[in-house]
């Protein structure tokens, strides 16, 4: 077809123009003032052959729309096809966008660039296929006081809001949670919060390895604060329960501290002013057949004192009352 001309049906009308134009005046108007209707099933509607490299091959320009919208598609018959398809073939390596949605007005704090709603089936999909590319999903967000991602599931009961699966690792991780900030600002870094007191039955937290170690912590600032710290406000159940019955040969818990100069490995202190008859801390071995175990073992190699009961009275006892020794005074037992 020659430059500027229309083509129907293989023949040319008119004469040659600079370009075509189809204008509907203020007032008079019709609905669709350019149409094109389609009545062959398997035949293109319209089709645009473009050879343009640095001019947009289709610019739609439309400033003045404040409520209505710019394209709109239904496609209520679809069945394996699609609604908008953007295929791009391209083997250049530039950085670009196949698609690009923007909001490019900052006092617009109440648009959203893209909304996608699904009654049914998934609501998005990714599928990226190569290897060592980039991201499947990434975001740059610039935030400061405002939240990057919220997911808002309160309908969910019986499914997972997050699931997922990385049945192929090896030395990589399915979650990585990475902060370089140098604020000593009190903050966490990752927060679990199960926020309803009647929910006696939840736990916050659950870790389960079938193999390998269930938790490590690697605390590394010498005078940073505690590599493990509890805060319970439990009154009459336990702040921890540890739960090793499977045990046999191993230890249920080890503390090595062989740097230590005037600190302690292990200290257990209560300040409480109740009379109440208790026990701080209590060793029991619990069965009556467990003859060759020994409740309290300790060793002594250096030429210290192995233990020192110091200030109140000391008991021995053996089968009730049959055997046990009082002093008031500070009892100190050596080799």
């Amino acid at each position: 077809m020659a430059k500027g001309t229309i083509t129907l049906s293989g023949s040319t009308v008119g004469t040659k123009m600079e370009s075509l134009e189809v204008e509907q005046g203020a007032t008079g108007g019709v609905a669709g003032l350019f149409k094109v209707d389609n009545n062959d099933t398997d035949k293109v509607a319209m089709s645009i052959e473009a050879a343009n490299i640095d001019a947009d091959v289709l610019d739609v320009s439309m400033d003045a729309v404040t409520t209505a919208k710019g394209i709109d598609i239904t496609a209520d018959g679809l069945t394996t096809g699609s609604a908008l398809y953007i295929d791009s073939d391209s083997s250049s390596t530039s950085t670009r966008s196949i698609a690009s949605v923007i909001q490019n007005h900052a006092s617009a704090t109440g648009s959203t660039a893209l909304t996608l709603q699904s009654d049914a089936g998934r609501g998005l999909f990714i599928d990226s296929n190569l290897a060592a590319g980039g991201p499947s999903i990434e975001i740059d967000s610039e935030h400061t006081t405002a939240n990057t991602v919220i997911i808002n599931s309160d309908p969910t009961t019986t499914a997972t809001i997050i699931d997922m699966s990385a049945d192929g690792l090896t030395t990589g991780g399915a979650l990585k949670i990475d902060s370089d900030s140098s604020s000593t600002g009190t903050r966490n870094i990752a927060s679990i919060i199960q926020n309803h007191a009647s929910a006696t039955g939840s736990t916050a937290l659950a870790i389960q390895a079938d193999a390998g170690r269930g938790l490590f912590i690697d605390s590394n600032l010498a005078t940073g604060g505690h590599a493990l710290e509890i805060d319970s406000e439990h009154t009459t159940s336990n702040a921890v329960s540890i739960n090793s019955d499977a045990m046999t040969q191993g230890t249920v818990v080890e503390v090595s501290a062989d740097g230590l100069t005037s600190g302690s490995a292990l200290w257990i202190d209560s300040d409480s002013s109740s009379t109440g008859t208790r026990y701080v801390a209590v060793i029991k071995n619990n069965n009556t057949a467990a003859t060759g175990a020994t409740a309290l073992f300790v060793q002594q190699d250096s030429s210290g004192d192995a233990a020192v009961f110091q200030g109140g009275n000391i008991r021995v006892t053996k089968g009730g009352s049959a055997y046990q020794t009082s002093l008031h005074h500070a009892w100190v037992m050596g080799g």
